[in-house]
């Protein structure tokens, strides 16, 4: 998730206090302390969520796209092998004149 758990504590503590400074003179202290806990819970829930909605939205890889990525990876991988098993002939056959001409002039 992008940022960490203080980003929520110092978003909601910012809310909560602003709230509290704003209600302590026109309401009674407890109303005023009980209202800015419920602006911190509120803010701290709010952050997180639109944290998470952050990160799945600029994450760049998906199960699609990695799937993908190991089906071309296989498809590359038998692709060389092919080049291989062909190398492979023609190392034997470069062997095989090699040896036929050794043959003859013996």
């Amino acid at each position: 998730m992008i940022g960490s758990i203080r980003w929520n504590i110092w978003i909601s503590m910012l809310v909560a206090l602003t709230a509290f400074l704003l209600s302590w003179r026109v309401n009674p202290l407890l109303t005023s302390l009980l209202r800015s806990g419920i602006a911190f819970i509120i803010l701290f829930i709010t952050v997180f969520l639109i944290r998470a909605i952050v990160t799945k939205v600029s994450t760049p890889e998906t199960n699609e796209s990695v799937a993908e990525d190991e089906i071309e990876r296989t498809q590359a991988q038998e692709h060389s092998d092919a080049g291989e098993d062909e190398d492979g002939e023609e190392t034997s056959r470069i062997i095989k004149e090699l040896m036929n001409q050794d043959k003859g002039t013996n």
